[in-house]
């Protein structure tokens, strides 16, 4: 609930009920993040420049048993905020990859992956109702998944990060679902909120399993300060999962007129910093983003992760 933009409609489809457009339509050409481990885009950059046996035994061994991690997350949409009601029509990209690299003999050959890929058609419907607000998205998902052990000559053959996140080892499913989602307002300053994601059966358990979750907020804003507490899979659903990992704290303030915002926090039961900075220039909003963070990865290990974010809204 504390996330910033229209992008946290993925989180709770109420969030929707704090945009402001005074009946015209915003458009977001992108919100992009890209979150890395310390290691993770040094070494898909080498990997997509390694053209010869040697310079690709020689990146495996230098990273022997590291879990190198990069993601990517992109949402564009066009969006509305009417009297009673708010709505969006918008599409999400969002790209995990994981690569364990091996000395490149026996059954795990010279590198594993697990790759998942996510295109995702939504529309939202949020009402305002008093001091409640209720959210639903209706979503189209497409899901590929490409998980591989790859040779050295296979590695050879590839051009670039894109020729391991769509290949001949890939699987592909197409499901429909929904997210639920309400916001209570206590005061214009303090809220909670609960949304239940994933209701239906995604169908993607042979491609890793079923996300569905339910997760609580809490949030309150008090001379700019903002402290909010979220409690993320409530029934501990998802894979790995630890009760403590699940509960997440920030702070974070305004600077400049709200422009700045710096902040802190704990994720993964970790520290947590970031710094996002709003500009405007003539019809457009510009949004750019930092933040450092614990992730828990498929294997349930922790990494240290960047993230590097941008959105443009008109």
């Amino acid at each position: 609930m504390a996330t910033d933009g229209v992008f946290a409609i993925l989180s709770n489809p109420a969030t929707l009920d704090f945009v402001d457009t005074n009946n015209s339509i915003k458009i977001e050409f992108f919100d992009y993040s890209i979150h890395s481990t310390n290691d993770g885009l040094k070494f898909i950059k080498e990997l997509s420049t390694s053209n010869n046996t040697q310079k690709t035994s020689n990146l495996m061994n230098k990273n022997i048993g590291k879990i190198l991690s990069f993601n990517t997350i992109n949402f564009s949409s066009f969006y509305q905020s009417c009297q009673n009601y708010n709505w969006l029509i918008g599409f999400s990209q969002a790209i995990d990859i994981n690569l364990i690299p091996h000395s490149g003999f026996g059954y795990k050959r010279a590198m594993e992956s697990f790759i998942d890929k996510y295109d995702i058609f939504l529309t939202n419907l949020t009402l305002k109702n008093q001091n409640f607000s209720y959210g639903i998205n209706l979503k189209m998902v497409k899901k590929y998944q490409t998980i591989h052990n790859y040779s050295i000559s296979e590695i050879i053959e590839n051009d670039s990060i894109n020729d391991y996140v769509d290949n001949q080892y890939t699987k592909t499913l197409i499901r429909t679902n929904f997210d639920l989602g309400t916001i209570y307002h206590i005061s214009n300053d303090t809220k909670i909120a609960f949304s239940f994601l994933n209701i239906l059966d995604n169908g993607f358990k042979e491609l890793g399993g079923d996300t569905r979750t339910a997760n609580f907020s809490f949030s309150s804003n008090y001379k700019q300060i903002l402290f909010s507490l979220d409690y993320i899979d409530i029934f501990q659903k998802q894979n790995n999962s630890n009760s403590m990992d699940s509960f997440k704290i920030n702070i974070d303030k305004g600077f400049l007129n709200n422009k700045l915002k710096i902040g802190s926090g704990i994720i993964n039961q970790r520290l947590k910093f970031m710094a996002n900075y709003k500009f405007h220039i003539w019809q457009l909003d510009l949004n750019s983003g930092f933040s450092s963070y614990a992730s828990k990865e498929f294997n349930g290990k922790k990494n240290q992760k960047y993230q590097l974010s941008l959105s443009l809204i008109w």
